[in-house]
């Protein structure tokens, strides 16, 4: 593992600056009342000041839809 992220409240979460190279992110926390993606995003850093974005949904877990 080279960093742990955390997601704010708005769901963005930004990660210490990385060495360049191939990387693999992985949710391995569901938020409250969501399911714990399966996605892997697969991230290339090809050169220092690169920002690099990438999206990864959570579903509703079963039962636990929040009322609108």
């Amino acid at each position: 593992m080279v960093d742990r992220i955390i997601s704010g409240n708005d769901g963005r979460a930004v990660s210490k600056p990385l060495p360049l190279g191939r990387y693999l992110v992985k949710e391995v926390q569901a938020p409250q009342w969501y399911k714990l993606s399966t996605q892997t995003l697969d991230i290339d850093i090809e050169f220092a000041t690169q920002i690099v974005k990438g999206t990864s949904i959570n579903q509703p877990a079963r039962g636990q839809e929040r009322a609108q």
